[in-house]
């Protein structure tokens, strides 16, 4: 299999500020590092109290990726995010004087339309090598009704040579915007030695509801919050628990969703919704709205899909609690779906694609 010298370009990947987010960008990059040679460049604006200031770090991470991570400083930080040339200008003299000296570039994978690609597809120009994007932005409607790049974002992604959503509902989005034909469902990456469902976890003793979330918009409890008081109120599941896991380690999150009974799901608008393959993962059967990868999971033997109103929250909460589940079934379903082996292979058969 060819190896394809890749520069893996990000604005979201986890640095020196923060960790963790959004490491399912990082795990992307993992996963494509399997088979192919990657450099990952990525830039952050942080807000500081000098007028301007420009470092630079090379690292590798657990996986030995060679990682460039390039630190905007500023009081004016976020106008500096905006002013889209200053970042060609920065990026171009960096992949010039560090990236070129040690390899070519046969693809630029840029992460996100604004303002990742905007730059990824200049640099591909400039650089003459192909340019590929990789999607999960939930803000594109926003962005081509509002944003004042549009046309440029609109001009990225006509000319990508490809484009990748982490689900459906992603790329029905995308593709409102463009004309574009090479665009692909690719989904993240989810690491199933930490979600799976473990046999010698007990379940709780009392009926117990599960759902995690950052509890920011467009998540919304109350879908099932307003249905569980209406079904103790009726009498319908007397007695329950309901657990609320906001941010935290992800093995205490798998710890409970295996001490679980029914994962509740309630949001607006997710591009990929990682959490509700997780609990599934661990054999979890769920009641989520329609978002994110839902329709592409849950199924007649693992759940319900509920329309985001009160009654048909109420209705199928109390189907999923009055109905039995195989919880081996349910976490067999999505094994080897989502792992870095699988998902790095799906990039090769679009880099594939990109260049024969």
């Amino acid at each position: 299999m060819r190896r394809n010298s890749i520069v893996f370009f990000s604005y979201w990947y986890p640095n020196k500020n923060s960790k963790v987010f959004p490491v399912f960008v990082k795990k992307h990059a993992q996963s494509i590092s399997l088979n192919n040679d990657i450099i990952v460049l990525s830039i952050h604006f942080v807000k500081n109290s000098t007028l301007f200031r420009k470092k630079t770090e090379i690292v590798f991470d657990d996986m030995n990726i060679e990682t460039h991570q390039i630190y905007i400083e500023s009081l004016f930080n976020k106008i500096l995010y905006v002013l889209l040339p200053l970042h060609y200008i920065i990026l171009k003299k960096h992949v010039k004087e560090n990236i070129l000296p040690k390899k070519k570039i046969d693809i630029i994978h840029s992460n996100i339309l604004f303002p990742c690609a905007i730059i990824g597809y200049q640099l591909s120009n400039y650089f003459k090598c192909k340019h590929i994007i990789t999607e999960h932005w939930s803000k594109l409607n926003h962005f081509f009704k509002n944003n004042i790049y549009r046309s440029y974002g609109k001009k990225t992604i006509d000319n990508a040579d490809a484009i990748t959503c982490v689900s459906d509902i992603l790329q029905t989005t995308l593709k409102k915007h463009t004309s574009n034909k090479n665009i692909f469902v690719l989904p993240n990456v989810i690491d199933q030695s930490d979600f799976y469902f473990d046999s010698s976890i007990s379940k709780d003793p009392t009926f117990t509801f599960v759902a995690a979330a950052n509890w920011t918009v467009p998540k919304n409890p109350f879908y099932f919050l307003d249905a569980l008081k209406r079904l103790k109120d009726e009498n319908k599941i007397p007695n329950f628990k309901l657990y609320l896991i906001g941010n935290g380690h992800q093995l205490d999150v798998a710890l409970r969703l295996n001490q679980s009974h029914l994962f509740l799901h309630g949001s607006d608008y997710e591009t990929f919704s990682t959490i509700i393959a997780e609990a599934l993962m661990c054999g979890l059967p769920s009641v989520v709205s329609p978002v994110g990868i839902a329709s592409e999971v849950i199924n007649d033997s693992n759940g319900f899909i509920a329309d985001n109103t009160p009654d048909d929250w109420f209705t199928k909460i109390l189907k999923c609690y009055t109905t039995s589940y195989d919880p081996i079934y349910i976490s067999e379903q999505l094994k080897n779906k989502y792992d870095l082996k699988t998902v790095g292979n799906l990039f090769d058969k679009v880099y594939e694609k990109v260049l024969p």
